[in-house]
């Protein structure tokens, strides 16, 4: 029996060596990584992606790809996508067991093009996770929507450890501020469809004094439309009036569960 024991853990020690060495060739910002990320980025994003440089790429002890100027031209079949920079960073571990937690997400000066994933050009001059003041994580981005300023934050959860871990909750809170209007609300990410928003308020300050909406707390909003049905009118209020209407069009939608 001991001799079993003996051969097994000889050949897990032999297995994993060879895997930290398999990991290290594969590893690295060299031109066969680059082409092979490129090929992996245009498949994702249903486009031709290419890279400016390949700063980083490692499989471990962390999963790393650093990227300067990513370009994609027919993103999602529909347009341009580009990047400065784009930092992404997950555990090996939960990449393979396909756990919901990233260690790290940055973007700097993106842009995607009308219809690619919202109905107007948006650019983010700054996007990513951060740990947050009370132990928790958040989502923060900065740039503008169409010609309106637009910045916001969603919640996260948070395990601290050597390498902080930031996960969505099946509910979390968060705030949106384009143009004049201040929207708030919850996100869910995993419900069907690609996610949906509830709970949405919003107020705008203007000559007239300040306007409030509520809607319903069942009032459920598919991300897919959120850009559209709210976001999009918000963003082109031009006086309390075009607000009230917004309000009352948005209450009288029916109501999806």
């Amino acid at each position: 029996m001991k001799k079993w024991i003996l051969r097994l853990l000889t050949l897990m020690i032999v297995l994993g060596a060879f895997m930290l060495f398999a990991l290290k060739i594969i590893s690295g910002p060299g031109e066969q990584q680059k082409k092979g990320l490129e090929q992996a980025f245009s498949q994702i994003f249903q486009g031709t992606a290419s890279f400016g440089k390949l700063v980083t790429f490692n499989l471990f002890p962390q999963f790393t790809v650093d990227i300067e100027n990513l370009a994609i031209e027919g993103a999602m079949r529909t347009g341009q996508m580009k990047a400065d920079k784009v930092l992404i960073a997950f555990g090996p571990i939960d990449l393979i067991l396909k756990n919901r937690t990233i260690e790290n997400f940055n973007v700097k000066n993106a842009y995607a093009g009308k219809d690619v994933f919202t109905p107007l050009d948006i650019s983010l001059t700054d996007a990513g996770i951060y740990p947050d003041k009370d132990g928790t994580g958040q989502f923060t981005f900065t740039g503008t929507y169409g010609s309106q300023p637009i910045n916001g934050r969603v919640g996260m959860g948070m395990k601290s450890g050597l390498r902080p871990k930031y996960f969505l909750n099946d509910l979390n809170s968060f705030a949106l501020n384009i143009g004049s209007v201040q929207l708030s609300g919850q996100f869910a990410p995993y419900s069907e469809g690609g996610g949906q928003v509830s709970q949405l308020e919003f107020f705008a300050t203007g000559k007239n004094g300040r306007q409030d909406c509520k809607l319903a707390s069942d009032k459920i909003i598919p991300v897919k439309d959120f850009f559209k049905s709210v976001v999009g009118p918000l963003s082109d209020i031009k006086n309390a009036m075009a607000f009230r209407s917004i309000c009352d069009d948005l209450k009288q939608q029916s109501v999806q569960k």
